[in-house]
């Protein structure tokens, strides 16, 4: 369930402080990092809707077979007693996720750092608009910061870039400093390597965040003999 919030914090301070452009460096790293922060937090939140969904729709699909088979043990034909085994055993493990996840207070815990990353990036663009040169404090502020809060996960920094891009390119800007927004050059099969690695990364986040849905929309469908024993 940890989609790689132990990941080093290498990406994000790779920029070495510049005496002609340390300020401006800074600014945005703690752009990137405050938004990959805030999508954690919401991918967080999301998971903890969809898994606590699945853990009441797999306890209240335990209850409703145990019923109906107490009350007619071929209900389900004659392999209704596994049905019911492995409908509580799911029910159980999603149980084991969600307490063990604790997507919930890790959600706010992720939204607490994005919240303190983004009065960081506010004071390091005022410095900029003032030229205060205070590169260093604002710099170590920063580098506490990363020490004392989780990280964020690489499909969770992905998606805040791509939503970044997105944004400055529907605002009519031409690029960012990231590495992505140099001008287009050959696409080599390395490059497109690594785009499918991207893309592989972000599916596989989101597919763990939606799993649960699809599983109980499936444990609703056992549901339906239970309609045809209540109705004659």
């Amino acid at each position: 369930m940890n989609n790689g919030t132990s990941r080093s914090h290498t990406e994000e301070t790779r920029g070495r402080l510049d005496p002609s452009s340390s300020t401006s460096s800074l600014e945005w790293r703690v752009e990137r990092t405050y938004r990959a922060r805030l999508e954690t937090s919401k991918r967080m939140r999301a998971r903890a809707l969809t898994w606590n969904t699945l853990l009441v729709t797999s306890s209240t699909v335990t209850t409703v077979i145990s019923i109906i088979l107490l009350a007619d043990p071929l209900a389900y034909g004659a392999n209704g007693s596994a049905l019911l085994v492995v409908v509580g055993v799911l029910a159980f493990a999603a149980s084991l996720l969600v307490t063990s996840a604790n997507h919930a207070a890790r959600a706010e815990t992720f939204f607490r750092g994005y919240r303190d990353l983004q009065r960081l990036w506010v004071k390091v663009c005022s410095s900029i608009e003032t030229n205060s040169d205070a590169p260093e404090r604002l710099e170590e502020e920063y580098q506490q910061l990363l020490d004392q809060l989780p990280n964020h996960s690489t499909a969770d920094h992905l998606t805040a870039d791509r939503k970044r891009m997105a944004q400055l390119e529907q605002d009519g800007h031409g690029g960012t400093q990231d590495e992505d927004s140099a001008p287009k050059k050959k696409r080599t099969w390395s490059a497109i390597r690594k785009s499918a690695s991207e893309i592989g990364t972000v599916f596989l986040s989101n597919a763990l965040t939606f799993l649960p849905i699809g599983v109980s929309a499936a444990l609703v469908l056992l549901l339906i003999p239970a309609v045809g024993w209540l109705v004659p």
